[in-house]
C-alpha cells in the first residue's frame, strides 16, 4: 500500500511539472535603431547668389569625439549685407578609413531627421529658408538659404541642430528630444 501511495505521490509531482512549467523571465526584444555615426566635421557652404566668387566655408571638427579636446571651427561666415547665399551643410566621419559621407545616411533616413537654423538675438533678422523635402514633404535642412538684410550689421552665432525622430513624430515644425549634432557657428554681417 505504501509503494502505491509513493508511486501515486511521484506522479502527481510529474504531472505537475509537466502541466505547469516553471516562468522564466526574458527580457523583452528591442526593435533595431537605425544609429548613424558621429560626425567627426562639419561643414557649411554658402554661396552668394549675386556674385558665386563670394563663397565661405566653414567647418566644424571634432577628430577626437565627445569628452575629448574642444572642437574647432574653421572660420565665422562672413555675410554681405543685403545678399541671399544658398547653403548646403555636410557631415562627414574622418575617424573611419575610408571616411564616412554621414551626409548620405541623412538622406537615406531624411524622415527621420531635420536641421534647425536659429540666429542668435544680435542677428535674429537673417532669414533661414530649408529648401529641402522628406518623403512626406517635410523640411531636412541640407540646402536652405540665407537672406541677410541691408539694415543689420552685426556679429553672432547661427545655432545649427540636428534632430532624430525615433521615439517622436516629425512635424516639420518642433525640435526632437534626440540631438544628433549641435552647433554655435560664429556670423557676422558686413
Amino acid at each position: 500500500m505504501k509503494f502505491i501511495r509513493m508511486s501515486i505521490y511521484i506522479l502527481s509531482l510529474c504531472l505537475v511539472q509537466f502541466l505547469f512549467p516553471s516562468c522564466k523571465k526574458t527580457d523583452p526584444v528591442k526593435p533595431p535603431v537605425n544609429e548613424h555615426d558621429y560626425a567627426t566635421d562639419v561643414i557649411i557652404t554658402l554661396v552668394n547668389q549675386s556674385n558665386p566668387k563670394d563663397t565661405i566655408i566653414s567647418t566644424w571638427s571634432d577628430l577626437d569625439g565627445p569628452g575629448g579636446n574642444n572642437p574647432t571651427i574653421s572660420d565665422t561666415l562672413r555675410l554681405a549685407k543685403g545678399k541671399k547665399y544658398n547653403g548646403s551643410i555636410t557631415l562627414y566621419n574622418k575617424s573611419k578609413n575610408p571616411i564616412e559621407n554621414i551626409t548620405n545616411e541623412i538622406i537615406e533616413l531624411a524622415d527621420e531627421h531635420q536641421f534647425f537654423y536659429t540666429p542668435s538675438s544680435t542677428i535674429n533678422s537673417l532669414i533661414v529658408s530649408i529648401l529641402d523635402k522628406d518623403s512626406k514633404n517635410l523640411p531636412i535642412g541640407l540646402l536652405f538659404t540665407i537672406d541677410s538684410p541691408i539694415s543689420n550689421q552685426g556679429i553672432g552665432l547661427l545655432n545649427v541642430v540636428l534632430s532624430h525622430y525615433d521615439d517622436s513624430p516629425k512635424d516639420g515644425i518642433n525640435r526632437s528630444a534626440e540631438t544628433d549634432i549641435e552647433i554655435d557657428f560664429p556670423i557676422s554681417l558686413r
